[in-house]
């Protein structure tokens, strides 16, 4: 039933180029495991957990099993263009934290959960691009629809605590300009030169990642 988040995981893994060792479907939990997780919220659908004990690091994600269930039914691609987005990104942003988590471990670095989710936000983004546009050139209307959903048409849900939330949106804001900036220089581009660009951000500082592009 998992298939697809080591999909993403390779998709993740190929469009920067980073290779953590670790399988993300080792290290996914269930719902009844996850109530029991120190800081645990109720009711969202995505959530990774990291704990640090000295130099040594501990994880743990949940991703929703009925949203799983859902993409796991046809090629990613497919679920996209029926109109799974959402499924697709909750998923990709659950992959994307815990391979970040991991690859910044290896280089015996640290990340913040702003970083992280401002990493997730362009992610979603990148790979939708690149999946709904298998032609070896990035369609620019396909590229703007895609922002606007991710970007301009998002809302947090209630569910999300109060002192979350700015960091949700400075991360969008982030993300969104980052973006945009991405499709002004790539579309109608070939791949090759939107992954040199998404690899050199992938591994920029944090304040680097916040400063506009």
């Amino acid at each position: 039933m998992t298939a697809v988040l080591g999909k993403m995981q390779r998709m993740l893994s190929d469009l920067h180029d980073v290779d953590v060792g670790l399988d993300v479907r080792d290290y996914l939990i269930g719902k009844r495991r996850r109530l029991r997780m120190p800081g645990a919220v109720d009711g969202i659908p995505e959530q990774l957990f990291v704990r640090s004990h000295g130099d040594n690091v501990e994880v743990a994600l949940y991703v929703d099993p009925d949203i799983v269930r859902r993409l796991n039914k046809a090629d990613l691609r497919d679920r996209l263009r029926q109109g799974a987005l959402d499924d697709f990104c909750v998923a990709l942003e659950g992959v994307s934290h815990f391979q970040m988590v991991a690859w910044r471990g290896m280089h015996g670095g640290h990340v913040s959960a702003l970083e992280l989710e401002l990493q997730s936000e362009v992610d979603k983004f990148v790979c939708a691009w690149l999946l709904l546009d298998a032609s070896g050139r990035l369609d620019a209307p396909t590229g703007k629809a895609l922002w606007h959903q991710i970007f301009a048409a998002w809302t947090l849900r209630d569910d999300v605590p109060a002192f979350e939330r700015s960091r949700y949106q400075a991360a969008s804001q982030a993300a969104a300009t980052y973006c945009k900036g991405l499709m002004k220089r790539h579309a109608r581009s070939t791949v090759n030169n939107l992954l040199g660009d998404v690899r050199r951000h992938y591994r920029l500082g944090p304040g680097e990642k916040l400063r506009p592009v």
